[in-house]
């Protein structure tokens, strides 16, 4: 017998940015699971963020199937109830990259287990902690943020900068 699995980013998709599921989308959810499909979560954030946000939304993060994070760069499921980790960047590709971005004023936002690292406080950077409900380290140490490999680095810039980017 083939399985069918439905997955669905989060923001803008399955709930408006920085909203929570509404009991609409809740009763889709389910009635999506009692038919036997298998329902999963997308998105650029962690797993873990993730789960947390499913448990805001007053449901058990185990009823989710499929989790899908870091762009695709991590996948769980509960079917072998381990968190795998694809083509994470390298230390030498984070450094790289932050060196590179210093022309623009990026200020690299990284994820860690727990915390949000970057370089220094900036609006971008409080943004990025409220939505992710992490707190933040600060290393004014840059190489700091290229110490272990890691899934993703965020430049937040202002979009009068982008084009330059």
């Amino acid at each position: 017998m083939k399985k069918k699995l439905v997955i669905c980013d989060i923001d803008s998709t399955l709930v408006m940015k920085h909203c929570p599921l509404t009991e609409n989308a809740k009763k889709v959810i389910e009635k999506v699971q009692a038919n036997g499909i298998l329902f999963g979560l997308a998105s650029g954030r962690p797993i873990e963020d993730l789960r947390k946000m499913v448990q805001s939304w007053d449901m058990d993060d185990h009823l989710i199937d499929v989790y899908i994070g870091m762009n695709g760069g991590t996948l769980w499921d509960k079917f072998h109830k381990e968190e795998y980790s694809y083509f994470p960047m390298k230390r030498e590709w984070l450094k790289e990259t932050i060196m590179a971005m210093k022309q623009f004023d990026g200020n690299p936002i990284l994820y860690e287990p727990g915390t949000i690292v970057s370089i220094r406080p900036d609006e971008m950077v409080q943004l990025s902690s409220q939505a992710s409900k992490r707190k933040i380290d600060f290393y004014e140490d840059e190489s700091r943020l290229w110490k272990y490999e890691n899934g993703k680095i965020m430049f937040r810039v202002e979009e009068d900068v982008m084009p330059k980017v």
